[in-house]
C-alpha cells in the first residue's frame, strides 16, 4: 500500500511505504523519473539517473538498473543546470563515486555512456573499473589531453580506442564507450571514431568508480558528468543517435 502521509513530515522527494513491517521513507529517485530509452532496461547493469529533487546533502546516486549498483558519493557536489537537470561536479583532486565491485559491473562485453563536460587536460578519469596507471584488469574512459581512451585489459596488458576529445569545460558532450566482442569504439555526440582490435579478455581487482581511478587516488576529474550507465550488450548506432537526439536538450547541446 502507498500513501503520501505518515505521522511525521516526509522530506522532499520521498514517498511513505506502508507495509507489515512498518511505515518508511523512500527516496523517488530509486522508484522512477526520467529514464530514457525503455526498450534498453532489460541490458542494462548500472543506471545513475538524475535526482528528481534538490540532491544537496545527498551521499548516494540511485543506480535504477535494478542490480543495486548504487553510487556512493565522496566530495563531489550538485550542480543544476538551466534544463533543471542535477549534474554531477569533480573537483580534480579526490571527488568520486565508487559503485562498488558487483558482478553485474564486470561483464565481458558492454556500452558505457553518458554526458560530461570537461577540459581537455591531462590524464583524467571518466569512468570505470580498471587501473588507469596501468591499463589493467577491467575497463574505463579516460581523457588523456588531446584525446578520449577506451581501455581494456587482462592482469598482462591491454587494448586501447584512441580518438580526439571533441568535449571542453564550457560544453556537454555525449560519449559511448563500447567494448565489444571484438572492438574498441568511441562515439562522441553519436558519432563514431575509427574502431580497434580487441584481444583482451578482461580480468578484474578494482571496483567502478566515476571521477578517479578505480586502482587508487590518481587522475581525478576536474569536470561534470551526468546520467552516466552501461548495458551488457554493444549498441549500435541508431541506438547511440535515438539516445542522443533524446537527452540532448537537457544539456543546451
Amino acid at each position: 500500500m502507498w500513501s503520501s502521509v505518515l505521522n511525521k513530515v516526509l522530506k522532499p522527494g520521498t514517498v511513505a511505504i506502508s507495509s507489515a513491517n512498518g511505515n518508511f521513507q523512500h527516496e523517488l529517485d530509486s522508484l522512477g523519473g526520467y529514464s530514457p530509452d525503455s526498450g534498453l532496461a532489460r541490458a542494462c547493469v548500472l543506471d545513475l539517473a538524475p535526482p528528481l529533487y534538490d540532491p544537496t546533502n545527498r551521499a548516494m546516486i540511485y543506480d535504477r538498473s535494478g542490480k543495486s549498483n548504487h553510487g556512493t558519493i565522496t566530495g563531489a557536489t550538485w550542480e543544476r543546470l538551466p534544463s533543471g537537470l542535477w549534474v554531477q561536479s569533480f573537483d580534480g583532486i579526490n571527488n568520486k563515486v565508487d559503485c562498488g565491485s558487483g558482478t553485474s559491473l564486470r561483464i565481458q562485453v558492454l556500452s558505457l555512456f553518458g554526458w560530461i563536460s570537461a577540459p581537455s587536460t591531462g590524464t583524467m578519469t571518466i569512468a570505470g573499473n580498471g587501473n588507469v596507471g596501468t591499463g589493467r584488469d577491467g575497463y574505463y574512459l579516460i581523457i588523456a589531453a588531446p584525446d578520449i581512451r577506451a581501455i581494456c585489459g587482462d592482469a598482462a596488458g591491454y587494448d586501447v580506442d584512441i580518438e580526439t576529445y571533441v568535449g571542453s569545460a564550457t560544453t556537454w558532450t555525449f560519449v559511448v564507450a563500447i567494448v565489444g566482442a571484438s572492438f574498441l569504439t568511441i562515439y562522441q555526440n553519436a558519432v563514431v571514431g575509427t574502431p580497434t582490435a580487441r584481444t583482451k579478455t578482461m580480468t578484474w581487482a578494482n571496483p567502478f568508480r566515476l571521477g578517479i581511478n578505480p586502482a587508487g587516488a590518481t587522475y581525478p576529474l576536474t569536470g561534470k558528468l551526468c546520467m552516466w550507465r552501461m548495458t551488457s550488450t554493444e549498441l549500435t548506432s541508431s541506438q547511440i543517435t535515438g539516445i542522443y537526439n533524446q537527452e540532448r536538450h537537457l544539456f543546451g547541446v
